[in-house]
């Protein structure tokens, strides 16, 4: 797999036209091959997502008992700060913490897995960086109309919690799918279900997506782009991202 950033970011771009491949770190020659394919030649010139690896110390250590889990984890281990809805937002990944969960995979599952502790470390890390980037991508990347959502609409609400929390699970979950590598696949696969588990409903709401019968990754793309169109955040609801899952 390449840089996870970048694995997800030229998924999206090469399958369904989202961003620009000009966006990237770094391309691994197979990607530019695909990329020539279809006559888009990447430059050298990148504007990857503002990503910020915090040292902090982490003060919110988990429990062995999942029971004793905080029910928004994703949270605690990483952030998408907006500041602004007309600008974009800063990813940020809050190290400590997410070396102490690793570590508790690592004793729960990872070790009768032969995993390494660092392997254990390096998937959390992944993760959490791929549900930042699906609220980053949800936001700003721009999506096959050209366009990012910068209106009212985008307010991170109570009332829109299940929308954008549903949406960066769902990104997380196609980053994890569109591995190639059957085995790592698996692992990640494993680890990401291992992490939902006593969260609140809102960081699974990928599987209420996911389970319609309209399900379809253009079509979850599309009821974003309706997303966007909306004026107010108290529209933006998950009624309104299902009745607009549609591959038209």
């Amino acid at each position: 797999m390449t840089n996870p950033t970048d694995h997800l970011l030229l998924k999206l771009y090469t399958n369904y036209g989202w961003g620009t491949p000009f966006e990237f770190n770094d391309i691994s020659p197979s990607d530019i091959e695909q990329l020539v394919e279809i006559g888009l030649a990447p430059n050298t010139c990148y504007t990857p997502p503002d990503i910020h690896f915090s040292v902090d110390p982490c003060k919110h250590p988990f429990q062995d008992s999942m029971e004793n889990w905080p029910d928004n984890l994703f949270d605690l281990l990483g952030e998408y700060q907006i500041t602004d809805i007309r600008m974009e937002g800063k990813i940020i990944l809050y190290e400590e913490c997410i070396k102490a969960f690793g570590l508790l995979y690592y004793d729960a599952l990872g070790k009768s897995s032969r995993l390494s502790r660092q392997m254990c470390i390096s998937m959390v890390r992944d993760i959490v960086l791929w549900h930042e980037l699906g609220h980053w991508i949800t936001h700003w990347m721009p999506g096959s109309d050209g366009r990012r959502w910068d209106s009212k609409s985008c307010d991170y609400s109570s009332g829109s919690k299940d929308v954008h929390e549903g949406l960066a699970q769902l990104f997380t979950q196609y980053a994890i799918i569109q591995i190639e590598d059957e085995k790592e696949r698996s692992e990640l696969l494993l680890v990401f279900d291992w992490m939902i588990q006593h969260q609140a409903s809102c960081y699974r709401q990928h599987h209420t997506i996911m389970s319609h019968q309209n399900f379809g990754w253009k079509a979850c793309l599309n009821a974003l782009l309706m997303l966007r169109i909306l004026g107010e955040s108290k529209e933006a609801t998950m009624d309104y991202l299902l009745k607009n899952l549609t591959s038209s």
